[in-house]
C-alpha cells in the first residue's frame, strides 16, 4: 500500500514543455544560478524506496507534486531490514 503527500504552490504553474522536463537533472526556468536539483532528488528518493512522484499543473494555476511512498507495514520487518543494511 502506497500513502501520498501533496505538496502545493501557488505559483504560476509550468507549460507543458516545462512539465516534460521537470525532473531532468539542473533543468530550470531561471535566468540564473543552478537549479533543477530539487525534483530530480525527490523522483530518485521515490523511486528507490518503491513509491513514485507525479506533478499536475496548469500554467496560470499553480502546480501540485503528489509524492507516494510505500506504507511500512510491520515494525519487526523494518528493525530486520535496517540491521541487514549495517
Amino acid at each position: 500500500m502506497r500513502r501520498g503527500c501533496r505538496f502545493i504552490d501557488s505559483g504560476i504553474g509550468m507549460t507543458q514543455e516545462t512539465m516534460v522536463r521537470a525532473f531532468d537533472p539542473l533543468f530550470t526556468t531561471k535566468g540564473k544560478g543552478l537549479g533543477g536539483i530539487s525534483l530530480p532528488m525527490v523522483k530518485r528518493f521515490a523511486e528507490e524506496t518503491g513509491g513514485s512522484v507525479d506533478l499536475e499543473s496548469t500554467f496560470g494555476s499553480g502546480t501540485t507534486v503528489i509524492l507516494r511512498l510505500p506504507a511500512m507495514q510491520d515494525r519487526q520487518d523494518y528493525l530486520q531490514d535496517d540491521r541487514s543494511v549495517r
